[in-house]
């Protein structure tokens, strides 16, 4: 049986599934820039054998509105919180994200020793700025020590968005693809994946339209064999998948959707047989991963 307990203890704003007898790795599922919390994935996580906390960063209970200055010791005061329930084993905690949140997992792993695994859903090599209702640029997404954390901003400003998305959505990896043109801009907003504690799982599809996930996984692959992270990382790539790879076994013809934040409607990308395949293939490997991660 897995117990949900909500959690808004010290300025947090998140749900937690425990097991209801014995101890167990300890987990933070974040979601992506649509803000809230990903209370069904957590749980599923949780049947499985980890306590499980979805921790909101914006538009949750009590927290900021937009995606934009979220101090990044907000989630060590989470990793804290976890460390002293009854139901969680060890010190070490594993994070799993999905787009902006993949993004997230990468940086909390890269700035917190204590994250152990990291699994990163259609991930991002790069840290990208904040997300706002209305246009504009709304400066940086995260914050460490009051300072912002240095994110992508090309010489060329991406281009406005159409007013009316065409059928199937807008799709925005063509124009994150555009921004990758401009290196300088890319060295600067580079995640130090290298500095992770732990093994770094990627799950991604090639077809993926919101970003380009594929190619920002194998950005990630590449720099942590060249810098030598001494881990057994991983990266998953589908072909036919998009952006949508991180829920197993559930309907996959959803193709796009209006976002809960800039109200456009944007493309997702894939097929619904690649997108049912990558998720029911990399499910059990997400989660031996993280078990042999965690122990």
């Amino acid at each position: 049986d897995v117990r949900r307990t909500e959690v808004r203890d010290r300025g947090l704003a998140g749900s937690f599934f425990e097991r209801v007898a014995g101890r167990a790795p300890a987990l933070v599922v974040l979601g992506g820039s649509g803000g809230g919390l990903s209370e069904p994935l957590a749980a599923l996580f949780a049947s499985h054998g980890f306590a499980t906390l979805t921790l909101g960063y914006f538009a949750a209970p009590g927290l900021p509105d937009e995606l934009k200055n979220i101090p990044l010791e907000y989630f060590e005061t989470a990793f804290d919180w976890l460390s002293e329930q009854r139901s969680v084993r060890g010190e070490r905690v594993g994070i799993v994200g999905a787009s902006r949140g993949g993004e997230l997992a990468l940086l909390l792993g890269v700035t917190f020793p204590r994250v152990g695994a990291v699994v990163s859903y259609a991930p991002s090599a790069l840290v990208y700025g904040g997300l706002g209702r209305t246009a504009g640029n709304p400066g940086p997404a995260w914050l460490y020590r009051g300072e912002p954390v240095p994110w992508f901003q090309p010489k060329t400003p991406p281009a406005p968005l159409p007013a009316t998305a065409p059928k199937g959505g807008i799709p925005l990896t063509p124009g994150f693809l555009r921004g990758l043109e401009d290196h300088e801009a890319v060295e600067r907003a580079l995640i130090p994946v290298e500095r992770v504690n732990g093994p770094i799982m990627l799950v991604s599809g090639d077809d993926d339209q919101m970003w380009p996930s594929s190619r920002y996984a194998s950005m990630i692959m590449r720099r942590l064999r060249e810098r030598g992270h001494a881990f057994a990382d991983q990266h998953l790539a589908y072909p036919g998948c998009g952006h949508l790879v991180n829920f197993p076994y559930v309907p996959t013809t959803v193709d796009s959707s209006k976002h809960p934040v800039t109200g456009h409607v944007f493309a997702y990308g894939g097929t619904p047989e690649g997108q049912a395949h990558a998720r029911e293939d990399s499910w059990p490997k997400v989660l031996a991963f993280l078990r042999e991660a965690l122990g």
